[in-house]
């Protein structure tokens, strides 16, 4: 298993946004606090940290790369676009492309 993301690397952003946003919903509609919606966030944090580092993996930048999310504002939009750029068409420092792989 290489460095470079394939096509089924689980669940993207937007499905875990929704499905934060659904549990909030659930939170609100029981009374409760938002303890079911915190756990779910905690749940996925890792996961979708090493998601992003693969991405930024397979575009040949440092996983270290994340850290620049912590900028207010440009550093989530620099992030969107370093993890938005399609692979390195070579194998890179961190593995092979899956895309010119065969099985």
């Amino acid at each position: 298993m290489g460095g470079h993301v394939g096509k089924n690397t689980g669940c993207s952003p937007s499905q875990t946004s929704l499905s934060s946003s659904c549990l909030g919903v659930v939170d609100a509609l029981a009374g409760s606090p938002v303890v079911v919606g915190m756990l779910y966030g905690l749940a996925v944090l890792i996961p979708g940290i090493a998601g992003t580092v693969r991405k930024l993996h397979d575009t040949d930048w440092s996983g270290w790369r994340f850290l620049i999310a912590l900028v207010p504002l440009i550093g989530i939009i620099v992030l969107i676009v370093f993890t938005v750029q399609d692979g390195t068409p070579r194998e890179n420092k961190y593995g092979a492309n899956p895309k010119t792989e065969t099985a």
